[in-house]
């Protein structure tokens, strides 16, 4: 730990379907994707409550520059209360935002965060009295704590396809079920996110006005978007039916298919779609929009999926470069008329002809470099 950086311990619990979701998709997003987590402040550690501000004030005190850890916490109901049973800490990340709504103990506190590293569970003990002593007075009170920080070894820098792999074989089936007794079998899918043309993976950035991450793209470049569904072997006994994974994009903007359609029959698996924004005349605000929904009819008494439904917010701008290149052709071209014009204008021949020939051989190489770029 830096300095007075602190460590928030974030939960999201199975009191309902949306909250397990939420842990899905903290799960499958990206790194440096932005997730947004909110709670009464009632259900907040003191220290962290007294340090929010107000919408727009920014970050106070210990909240800059906080550590995140993302946690799944199963709890069961005991008369009117709540009693924690499991946590499984999932994801580091970078605390961007937070803020709160009022200072009863009914309005709201959002927190807004980047994702970053996975949890190793390579050995690493996570057991519930464990982290009962990394989070102190405030375990089975709080959903939102000040904690003890993670040691390096307890998270993964490289190899983060396995590190998820080995985090959903860890999670137990049966604590994805409500305090009320409703089973959900969870999706798991590692989003790798898009590549460029060249393979380098592209690195979401962030957008403090609307406090989302969002993917700057070109118009006219080939992008490939990569993802890995994966079940755990006790997914078979959960569910005898497999999901349908679909990639939706604006067909007026993306020169690619308006949807891809994957039906998964194994428990592991990779794909990968093109994505390829059309010529724009100005530069674009969109969504690709990845969800998961029933491949074919549910029987009655399964077992409800956690479906995904994320929304990648894009940029996608205008490549001036070459645009550049027809401009510069174009007044090539008038160059050369004006030349030529002046030239016939003369009693006799002179030397503009020179300029003239000059500037049409321009107007010719820039056009072709034109051309060629924009396909």
């Amino acid at each position: 730990m830096e300095g007075n950086q602190k460590w928030i311990y974030l939960m999201s619990s199975n009191t309902n379907e949306e909250y397990m979701v939420d842990t899905m998709e903290a799960l499958s997003l990206p790194y440096g994707s932005v997730l947004h987590f909110r709670y009464q402040l009632r259900w907040l550690d003191p220290d962290i409550r007294k340090c929010l501000l107000q919408k727009g004030e920014g970050l106070k005190g210990n909240l800059k520059d906080s550590i995140v850890v993302v946690c799944y916490l199963y709890q069961e109901k005991r008369e009117n209360e709540y009693e924690w049973k499991a946590i499984y800490p999932i994801r580091t990340a970078i605390l961007v935002d937070a803020y709160r709504t009022g200072d009863e103990d009914w309005n709201i506190a959002h927190f807004y965060f980047k994702l970053t590293n996975y949890i190793s569970y390579n050995g690493n003990d996570f057991t519930t009295e464990k982290l009962r002593e990394r989070i102190g007075d405030q375990f089975g009170q709080a959903y939102a704590v000040y904690g003890f920080p993670l040691e390096e070894k307890e998270m993964v820098k490289e190899k983060e396809k396995s590190a998820f792999f080995q985090l959903c074989n860890s999670i137990n089936f049966n604590h994805f079920k409500t305090p009320e007794g409703s089973f959900y079998v969870p999706l798991f899918c590692y989003i790798e996110g898009l590549r460029d043309q060249e393979g380098k993976l592209i690195q979401p950035s962030y957008d403090p006005s609307s406090r989302k991450s969002y993917y700057k793209l070109k118009e006219g470049s080939r992008y490939l978007f990569e993802f890995a569904p994966y079940f755990p072997p006790s997914f078979l006994k959960q569910s005898f039916r497999y999901p349908m994974f679909t990639l939706s994009c604006d067909k007026r903007i993306f020169s690619t298919p308006e949807e891809y359609r994957l039906k998964v029959a194994s428990r592991y698996y990779e794909e990968s779609w093109y994505i390829i924004p059309s010529l724009l005349e100005k530069d674009l605000w969109t969504n690709i929009s990845f969800k998961t929904e029933e491949a074919d009819k549910v029987e009655e008494g399964a077992k409800n999926f956690l479906h995904l439904d994320i929304n990648l917010p894009v940029r996608v701008t205008r490549n001036m470069l070459y645009r550049r290149f027809n401009l510069a052709a174009d007044i090539f071209f008038s160059l050369g008329t004006i030349s030529l014009a002046f030239a016939k204008s003369l009693p006799q021949w002179s030397w503009w002809y020179f300029p003239v020939s000059f500037f049409y051989f321009l107007w010719v190489i820039f056009k072709l470099i034109y051309q060629f770029w924009r396909g």
